[in-house]
């Protein structure tokens, strides 16, 4: 959750200083009294007195947006079943609810739609759930970024004027995953491993024409 447009090396660097920073701080130990004394919610994340925000500034973990974003993800989970978020990932999407997944996911701090896309893809794909997800649903499973849209506008899937734009709005975004689901629906293609081999050869410019 970290590669949100910084270097992938400063995202990693910040996942394992949060993750180092939070097993010496005992957070599993001290989860639910974080809740009770409020210093799980938002409207608290920047009081000084926050250990989680203490705790993570003397990891180095620098960025508020990180910070904020880590306590968020904390506060979720804090409410599944187990605490365990692939579990109730699978699980509710067995029953038809990918949807609120995804909502659930975009609702975390800098989380997004892209991210939130990521992972359910990614999962989706691991543990096989494509059978139980329908037609309209599948736009949950497709995260669009600039790897993304320079294959689709290659295969002229989509048109160059979504190569032009930094920041999609929220309707262009629907329109290139549509676009992609209807382009794998008639090639009876899965949209979900479309989707990851765009990313793959855009991300490292393999030439797919020869």
């Amino acid at each position: 959750s970290f590669n949100r447009g910084q270097r992938d090396s400063l995202s990693q660097q910040f996942k394992e200083r949060a993750i180092e920073a939070l097993h010496k701080f005992k957070i599993w130990e001290k989860l639910e009294d974080l809740k009770i004394n409020g210093w799980l919610d938002k409207v608290n994340f920047d009081n000084n007195e926050n250990p989680l925000q203490i705790v993570l500034r003397e990891a180095g973990v620098n960025n508020r947006g990180d910070r904020l974003m880590v306590i968020g993800t904390l506060s979720f989970i804090l409410n599944l079943n187990e605490r365990n978020i692939i579990k109730w990932s699978v699980e509710e999407i067995k029953n038809g609810k990918i949807k609120e997944v995804y909502k659930q996911l975009d609702n975390i701090p800098y989380i997004g739609d892209k991210l939130a896309s990521f992972y359910i893809r990614d999962v989706v794909d691991l543990y096989e759930l494509e059978p139980f997800i329908s037609s309209d649903d599948l736009i949950f499973t497709q995260p669009i970024d600039t790897w993304v849209r320079q294959i689709c506008s290659k295969l002229g899937i989509i048109s160059e004027k979504f190569l032009t734009k930094q920041n999609l709005s929220k309707s262009e975004l629907l329109e290139i995953k549509q676009a992609i689901i209807r382009t794998c629906e008639r090639l009876k293609v899965s949209p979900i491993k479309f989707n990851q081999g765009a990313w793959y050869i855009g991300f490292y410019g393999i030439d797919f024409t020869k």
